[in-house]
């Protein structure tokens, strides 16, 4: 996305009150209404104690956001997109840790397609998953910020998912993974984007970018050994 501060985010203040507003779950992004028991920020529709497909998916898909993250490369892009930017209050360790995704994460979405499109294939061709499809589609915004970039999972059900590694810097309460339907019809509403079409593997950054290497699986076990 456009290195600029996402549209529905205006101030300082606004964006202390969203990153200010609870625990969120990392998968969905919601506020905890009835306490999780595990030991990570999931609600229990997330959290390790629930087996079913979707929630297994949905904390592969953190792992898969933290592994990127925590690449020496990605770490500095991310600090080079924070800019000066600073809160007016003190904050938690858990809400600086989200006030540094939310501002980090800007313009970052095709550098995370070409880092994790390989290992997110490997991750999901285990047959738990029953993934049919696995493809990069594009979502156009208005004139404000240029085009966002996320995956699609298709279940041999016909379920559609939408993983989005970068979204968060939409705002705290913006999904890793949710249904097609339900993504479609937010982005749609609050950013004022619609699909495109299947996004190009061509990375449009700087070559600091380009020099990424993607993710393989064995970075990414440490972050899902609870699953």
């Amino acid at each position: 996305m456009a290195s600029q501060v996402p549209s529905q985010i205006h101030t300082v203040d606004d964006l202390e009150s969203l990153v200010g507003e609870g625990t969120r779950c990392r998968v969905c992004s919601r506020v905890w209404t009835t306490q999780s028991s595990a030991p990570n920020n999931y609600c229990r529709e997330h959290d390790e104690y629930n087996q079913s497909v979707e929630a297994l998916m949905g904390r592969v898909c953190v792992a898969l956001q933290d592994s990127f993250a925590e690449l020496p490369q990605v770490c500095r892009l991310m600090t080079a997109r924070r800019g000066d930017l600073t809160p007016h209050r003190r904050l938690s360790q858990d809400e600086r840790w989200l006030w540094d995704r939310v501002l980090g994460f800007r313009a970052l979405c095709q550098t995370s397609q070409m880092v994790l499109h390989d290992v997110l294939g490997s991750l999901f061709s285990q047959d738990v998953f029953d993934i049919s499809e696995i493809k990069e589609i594009t979502f156009s915004p208005g004139q404000d910020l240029s085009n966002h970039s996320v995956f699609l999972l298709r279940r041999r059900n016909q379920v559609v998912f939408i993983f989005d590694p970068t979204g968060v810097q939409f705002g705290p309460d913006w999904p890793v993974l949710c249904r097609f339907d339900e993504y479609r019809d937010r982005i749609k509403s609050e950013i004022k984007a619609f699909p495109l079409g299947d996004a190009s593997r061509k990375l449009a950054g700087s070559s600091t970018e380009a020099d990424i290497p993607p993710l393989t699986a064995r970075q990414v076990l440490d972050h899902i050994r609870n699953l």
